[in-house]
Parts: structure tokens; sequence; C-alpha cells
């Protein structure tokens, strides 16, 4: 489902990201997220999040412009609804 909207899972890792790296918005591209399981209510460990993450991507941090960012947001959804991972999970303030 990350790869075509907005989940409480998507948003929760890029609410982690943000708060983490101090930015008022962080996008992640959904195609990092590769795990094909539904995840049960209860406990989430850290395996569960590398079956998720297995890699170590890189994360940077940018300052842009409104027009930059915006441009962003609709090149995420330009090829929706196919699912190539281009769909930005996005955390903000």
């Amino acid at each position: 489902m990350v790869r075509g909207t907005e989940t409480n899972f998507s948003n929760l890792m890029a609410d982690i990201v943000r708060l983490v790296t101090d930015c008022d918005i962080c996008l992640m591209n959904s195609g990092t997220f590769r795990s094909d399981r539904l995840f049960a209510p209860g406990v989430f460990t850290l395996g569960d999040i590398r079956l998720i993450l297995p890699w170590e991507d890189l994360v940077i941090k940018l300052r842009v412009t409104g027009e930059q960012l915006w441009k962003a947001l609709e090149n995420s959804v330009s090829t929706y609804p196919a699912y190539d991972g281009r769909f930005l999970a996005v955390g903000i303030i």
C-alpha cells in the first residue's frame, strides 16, 4: 500500500527521519520500503524495521524552495496509480 497511498507506517518512518534530522519536512521514496507482509498489532521490533528497510540508505538534508518542494510532490504522483516506488512518504511538522 505504501507505493500508492499514505499509510500510518510510511508517515511514522518519515516522521522519525524528520525528527532525527531536525527538519521541517521529510520526503522518503516509498520504493525504499521492502517488506510484503502484514504486521500484527503489538510490539514492533528493530527486526521488523530491518525487514522493511533492509539496506542502509543515505539520508540527506537540503534547503529547498517552495517551488522545488512542489515539483518533488508533483513528481511523486505523476505516474499514479502505477506502483513504481516514486510515491513519497511525507513527514511534516
